[in-house]
């Protein structure tokens, strides 16, 4: 039962995990404005041609500009997908597992109650052959 619970929880932020690194992965990636290619400086407004930040020259080092129709909104949707995965995926697992020790429960406790008769009826089976008669009482 516990590793039920220890799998579905591992999955899930297995899961939720993997598609957020994706997606930031994706989104690092991503550039909006023009970069250094070196240290991925801001270039917007720059004017000559060094990175101010590290001082490369842009032949050498490269200048990263952002790519044509590239759309960056369908990262919240993603996020929100995996989170409700990995949601499902935790719940459902706790629910088999609680599905599972609830029988487990009710099996012990009619374990429980049918020993309890047969220890009832060995009593009672004593009890009859203690009061009755043996043939040694009844010899004069």
């Amino acid at each position: 039962m516990s590793f039920v619970l220890l799998f579905t929880v591992v999955a899930g932020l297995f899961i939720a995990l993997a598609v957020a690194a994706f997606v930031m992965r994706r989104w690092a990636a991503g550039v909006t404005h023009p970069r250094c290619g070196r240290c991925r400086y801001n270039l917007t407004g720059a004017t000559s041609n060094r990175c101010p930040e590290c001082g490369a020259l842009f032949i050498e080092a490269g200048v990263l500009v952002p790519e044509a129709g590239r759309s960056r909104t369908h990262s919240g949707t993603v996020i929100t997908i995996a989170l409700c995965l990995g949601i499902l995926l935790i719940s459902g697992g706790l629910s088999v597992l609680f599905a599972v020790r609830a029988n487990q429960a009710q099996a012990q406790a009619r374990a429980m109650q049918a020993r309890a008769q047969a220890i009832t009826a060995q009593q009672a089976a004593r009890a009859a052959t203690a009061s009755a008669p043996t043939s040694q009482d009844e010899a004069p």
